[in-house]
Parts: C-alpha cells; sequence; structure tokens
C-alpha cells in the first residue's frame, strides 16, 4: 500500500507590473469618461484625428438607435 501526500495547488500569481499597466486608462478615455459622466443620457461623439467616433456605451446605443446590426 502506498500512502500519496496531496499536493498543493499553487498558488495564484500575483499582479505583474504590465497587468497594471493595461488596465490603466489612457488620457483621452479619461477625459471621455469624465464628460460622459457629467452628461449620461447624451450620445458623445469624441473626434479622432479627422473622425469623430463613438466609444464604449454610446457606440451600443448609436447601434440600436440607426438599427445597425
Amino acid at each position: 500500500m502506498t500512502i500519496q501526500q496531496s499536493i498543493p495547488a499553487p498558488a495564484p500569481p500575483e499582479a505583474s507590473p504590465a497587468t497594471d499597466a493595461n488596465s490603466r486608462v489612457t488620457p483621452m478615455m479619461e477625459q471621455y469618461l469624465e464628460i460622459k459622466a457629467a452628461h449620461p443620457g447624451l450620445l458623445l461623439f469624441y473626434r479622432m484625428g479627422d473622425f469623430y467616433e463613438l466609444c464604449a456605451a454610446c457606440r451600443w446605443s448609436a447601434r440600436r438607435i440607426i438599427c445597425i446590426g
């Protein structure tokens, strides 16, 4: 009869600096979120270069309103 000892599960890895860097908000998104928080009921078009874009929840709201896909 062989007695086997249980092997403890490895501890989950701690957050690495790269993971923290990826979870931070860019300055553009920070500004977008600040404006959106001040005007939650409006679609916010954000100028990116020569174009205006919708970000985050605005994109999904606009998609429903204009019946795209």
